[in-house]
């Protein structure tokens, strides 16, 4: 009995500090309630999902059955294809950012930099 006792009393101390540990880490609540996904350099709305949905299906058909309806329609409204889209939204703001920052939105800035991957790899 004595050993129990001793036992709990060990561990007390240990499942308190992973409670304390584990609260206080939800993350911070958006400032907009539209939000439905945030990284390290922005945030994406709804809105922003359906615009970027619809620039990059603007005039894309597929047939079903006998006619043609436009692709936006037959996208399944699913949370795994809404994640692999928001993926694919972030990636892109990061190549921006990293293209913005390495100043290679000049296109001599791009011939020195690939002159330079070219001398790395030969």
């Amino acid at each position: 009995m004595k050993k129990l006792r001793a036992y709990c009393l060990c561990l007390l101390p240990v499942i308190v500090a992973f409670f304390l540990i584990g609260c206080g880490r939800e993350g911070k609540k958006p400032s907009n309630p539209n939000v439905v996904a945030t990284y390290a350099h922005g945030e994406i709305t709804a809105e922003s999902l359906e615009n970027y949905l619809k620039q990059r299906t603007e005039g894309v058909k597929v047939i079903v059955g006998d006619s043609l309806v436009p692709v936006i329609d037959r996208i399944p409204k699913t949370v795994e294809v809404y994640s692999g889209i928001i993926r694919e939204m972030v990636l892109d703001d990061v190549v921006k950012r990293k293209i913005k920052e390495k100043q290679l939105d000049n296109r001599n800035n791009i011939r020195h930099a690939l002159k330079h991957a070219e001398d790395q790899i030969t």
